[in-house]
């Protein structure tokens, strides 16, 4: 094999000694010149980074991901041919475009950039480094929207132990996985594992309350949510309207977050029995999803889920079939039906279908619902029972009773 070293060796060996310590001289001041010159340009870049850094920060706060997006990817390539993939620097913007593509629904991007970002970290800075604690949350939060809800867990536990270990546990950055757990927790129906850690979370960051506002209200919607499914209404009530308030003050009355809060607003308003307020937060939170992501973006799915069950506890038939439907196509067109929530747009689409004796419809809508919630939920979650008790009547209808007597049966496993 061809080995340069030992050629330019055996070359030296071969010319005048005071020529030698020439042209080491000469090398060594290139090779000296070369690394200021390179430091220069790290410090030039390092400094170039920060201010992208910050200013990517700022455009995810405000709501502006598709923009961040575009910075965070140059900075990335930037980052890339500066200092090599393996760089941990460069894992900072990983974790942006990362958080970036979370925010805009784009999952597989989202997962393929946490992923990146965890194993440089992991390699560079061990098993054990808080910084690897972040990108596991930010996988961790790609995995629950994907539905896979055993490994979201485990990376936030994973995580959770990790900050604890090096921070204590007091410190208000373990609200991340607190959050992201919490979440997860309530995804599987463990309402009362949710609550409790989402409780620590809200304690945490009641702590830095004046200098992150809306990871304060954060948390108190998740804590909100869970007390709605519980159908401790006051409690959310109470938890809900603190969020959209310090979200009102903190972020504007058009940023994203304040959409999901009323959207949940929305939702309690109708276990209340006031649906004219619901289709207002509704409506709201719908106008406010579609200015920042577009008339087609999976983001509007779950307020069209809930603005329709508001149709429809209303009688407004066609207005429901309208919002699930659309839901379902958004959802089929950019994630192929593949998430927890595309079971719940499906199944709903199907109750309106029922009701228009459009059986045939509602069978093919519940047959994915059921395939979706078994592999998220498994098989012998309520989901699935809801889902397979619905088959099991348009079965009957259809005539093909004993496909109808197998879903029954199935559904009471």
């Amino acid at each position: 094999m061809f080995n340069a070293k030992i050629l330019l060796l055996e070359v030296l060996q071969n010319v005048p000694s005071n020529w030698v310590v020439r042209m080491q001289q000469k090398v060594w001041r290139a090779a000296m010149v070369f690394i200021l010159l390179s430091a220069f340009a790290y410090a030039q870049n390092q400094g170039s980074w920060e201010k992208e850094n910050s200013q990517l920060t700022s455009f995810y706060n405000d709501g502006q991901y598709a923009e961040g997006l575009k910075v965070a990817q140059l900075s990335l390539d930037e980052a890339k041919r500066v200092m090599g993939t393996d760089n941990v620097n460069t894992t900072v913007f990983l974790n942006q475009i990362g958080r970036l593509y979370w925010k805009l629904y784009r999952y597989k991007d989202a997962e393929d950039a946490f992923k990146q970002s965890v194993d440089v970290r992991e390699k560079v800075l061990g098993a054990e480094a808080p910084a690897l604690a972040e990108s596991l949350n930010g996988l961790g939060e790609v995995y629950r929207d994907e539905g896979k809800l055993e490994e979201a867990e485990l990376l936030f536990k994973r995580a959770l132990a990790i900050s604890e270990k090096a921070l204590g546990s007091e410190n208000p950055a373990l609200a991340y996985s607190l959050d992201g757990l919490g979440e997860t927790y309530e995804a599987r129906g463990k309402l009362t594992e949710a609550e409790f850690v989402m409780k620590r979370a809200l304690e945490l960051r009641k702590k830095k309350s004046q200098d992150a506002p809306a990871l304060l209200a954060y948390s108190l919607n998740n804590l909100g949510v869970i007390y709605l499914d519980k159908n401790e209404l006051k409690s959310a009530s109470s938890l809900l309207k603190q969020a959209l308030k310090i979200q009102e003050q903190a972020l504007g009355s058009d940023h994203p977050d304040l959409a999901s809060t009323l959207t949940n607003l929305g939702t309690l308003s109708l276990e209340q029995g006031n649906s004219s307020q619901a289709l207002h937060d509704l409506k709201r939170a719908l106008s406010i999803k579609e200015d920042a992501f577009g008339s087609t973006s999976p983001a509007l799915t779950p307020v069209l889920n809930s603005l329709g069950i508001a149709d429809l506890r209303l009688g407004k038939m066609n207005e429901a079939f309208a919002s699930f439907n659309r839901a379902v196509s958004i959802l089929e067109t950019t994630l192929n039906l593949n998430t927890p929530f595309s079971a719940t747009a499906l199944f709903n689409l199907a109750t309106v279908e029922r009701k228009q004796n459009n059986f045939k419809g509602a069978q093919q809508h519940l047959q994915q619902a059921v395939s979706i919630d078994e592999r998220t939920y498994g098989k012998e979650s309520s989901m699935v029972k809801r889902d397979l008790e619905s088959l099991a009547f348009v079965y009957d209808k259809l005539g093909m009773h004993a496909e109808a007597t197998d879903a029954l049966k199935r559904s009471r496993n």
